[in-house]
């Protein structure tokens, strides 16, 4: 007696079928038959994305300098670090962590 949704796993599925049956079951019985409104296949929402590794942003020495990113839409995944920043000094490569610059000394990567 209320809306629901039905979830279908296909996996055990091996080969394209045009037509099939879907029968609904009840082991007490239905209250009153179920009213099929409408049929969505594939409809878990997803975003499609990619990941943009070194990307490369040339800092001019000057304060309160920014990048623009090359690639529009910038997301990032739940739980993870949002930007890794890597500098190469004298042909080191080495990745800043992030961190409070005013506890930080000259030396810290930060």
């Amino acid at each position: 007696m209320t809306t629901g949704v039905l979830l279908l796993n296909l996996d055990g599925v091996t080969i394209a079928q045009s037509e099939f049956t879907l029968d609904l079951r009840s082991a007490n019985g239905f209250a009153r038959p179920p009213r099929l409104l409408r049929v969505e296949p594939n409809v878990i929402p997803i975003r499609q994305g990619r990941i943009v590794d070194r990307e490369l942003a040339v800092p001019n020495g000057q304060p309160n300098w920014s990048a623009d990113l090359a690639v529009p839409g910038l997301r990032f995944a739940p739980g993870d670090e949002p930007v890794t920043v890597k500098v190469v000094e004298g042909g080191v490569e080495s990745t800043w962590q992030r961190g409070v610059l005013d506890e930080s000394g000259p030396d810290d990567r930060v």
